[in-house]
């Protein structure tokens, strides 16, 4: 398998508070989608500095949030920038008319072409058995196909095939794109009143043949065994805010 090297990533500051249609679980660590909406720790904020991109302040006990497996903690610390992301794909009426539902296909391909390497990367199919199976640009491909959706112009996506990766910020995008599948249960019954399917258009929404929750599960367990330094750790936290802050990149650029 070839390697990945990441490009710079765009980081954009995202807004608070609304349902969690898209881009986080909001199962896995709690089948019935309770603990998913629950706020981030206090004592956790996430800010915007000099016009760009996302600094943490986080000052709640170490201890506390070290005693929650990686997968929690990525959750903790994503949840305002995932509120973010879900209001400005819901506020826009993504799911009003076929015309806009394409705006947001077209934005899941964008930001499913910038991850899309990791699957296909050896040292990450190591860590998840079924990673190549999960990757659902084919996918949204193919719904693009069946409405006419033109691949949108863009640059190079965030991780190119050709070069190293580094195991932290790809565990942190992974994160993303696997929690998004969570959501999208939401989103599906949102595109089947459209007159879309599992099999026309919204292929991407369908859920894993195991069921959403226990596909997340299989993958948080995985995520929670890789060891990584605490460097790495700290370029997982990294890579998860700015797997978001793409996104919203994204939305900002595509929705009105």
């Amino acid at each position: 398998m070839e390697a990945v090297s990441q490009t710079h990533a765009t980081r954009a500051h995202s807004p608070t508070s609304s349902p969690r249609p898209s881009f986080t679980p909001s199962l896995g660590d709690d089948p019935k989608g309770v603990a998913a909406q629950s706020p981030p720790p206090p004592n956790t904020s996430i800010r915007q500095t000099s016009g760009k991109g996302l600094s943490m302040n986080v000052t709640t006990s170490e201890r506390s949030i070290e005693a929650q497996s990686r997968a929690k903690r990525l959750k903790a610390l994503t949840s305002t920038v995932h509120e973010g992301v879900d209001r400005s794909i819901m506020s826009a009426s993504s799911f009003a008319t076929i015309d806009r539902y394409k705006r947001f296909l077209a934005i899941q391909y964008l930001f499913h072409r910038d991850v899309a390497a990791l699957y296909a990367e050896s040292r990450l199919q190591a860590a998840f058995p079924d990673l190549v199976h999960r990757c659902r640009l084919p996918l949204v491909i193919a719904d693009m196909e069946d409405l006419g959706v033109a691949t949108p112009d863009a640059g190079s996506p965030i991780f190119i095939a050709g070069g190293p990766v580094d195991m932290g910020t790809a565990l942190g995008w992974l994160y993303v794109a696997e929690g998004s599948n969570m959501g999208a249960a939401v989103l599906r019954k949102e595109a089947h009143k459209l007159g879309l399917t599992d099999d026309v258009g919204a292929r991407h929404l369908a859920p894993a043949l195991e069921g959403p929750a226990p596909h997340w599960r299989a993958f948080t367990a995985a995520l929670d065994a890789v060891e990584l330094s605490d460097d790495e750790e700290t370029r997982a936290r990294e890579g998860a805010l700015e797997a978001f802050a793409q996104v919203q990149a994204h939305v900002d650029a595509r929705l009105d």
